[in-house]
């Protein structure tokens, strides 16, 4: 339960703030030389701040996390953080940004928190424990149709194109 509420805490202080970024003018960090990827100040903060909460709570895990952090700390824990999912939608002000969190115990999955910044919802899950949403048991769909289904798919930065957003 520890491992759950820390996540919790860490990813809900992550959407603190991004929210106190949201809508602002961003300078950017470029990850490579063709500028397809990036990071704003959102990103490293929110990264900083998680980081931070996990290590004052398990100094002894690892930690990887999309920005910078590597910690190696040679534990059957390893933490892998997305501080901020979405940078493309961020930047551009559309809602459509989340806090990752992933708690892996000797490389198998083993606890999952999403925090979705603009509507709210904090999504988790752990092993043999089931899935919520804002504390709420999610269940499968008995859907068995594909054409009443909805489906998504994202390919990641190298083969995404990067579309321009007009307001509707």
């Amino acid at each position: 339960a520890k491992f759950l509420n820390v996540a919790k805490q860490a990813a809900l202080e992550a959407g603190k703030i991004i929210s106190k970024y949201s809508g602002k003018k961003h300078k950017y960090q470029y990850k490579n030389k063709d500028k397809s990827d990036f990071a704003t100040q959102a990103d490293v903060e929110s990264e900083r701040t998680i980081v931070e909460i996990i290590t004052a709570n398990f100094p002894n895990h690892n930690i990887i996390a999309e920005e910078k952090t590597r910690i190696n700390n040679n534990s059957q824990y390893t933490w892998v953080i997305d501080p901020l999912d979405g940078t493309v939608s961020f930047v551009r002000g559309l809602p459509y940004v989340a806090v990752l969190i992933g708690l892996l115990k000797d490389n198998e999955a083993i606890l999952g928190v999403i925090y979705q910044v603009s509507s709210k919802d904090l999504y988790w899950a752990e092993s043999s424990r089931g899935a919520y949403l804002n504390g709420k048991l999610l269940h499968v769909s008995k859907n068995n149709s594909l054409s009443n289904s909805a489906i998504g798919m994202d390919l990641g930065h190298k083969n995404t194109r990067v579309q321009k957003f007009d307001h509707y």
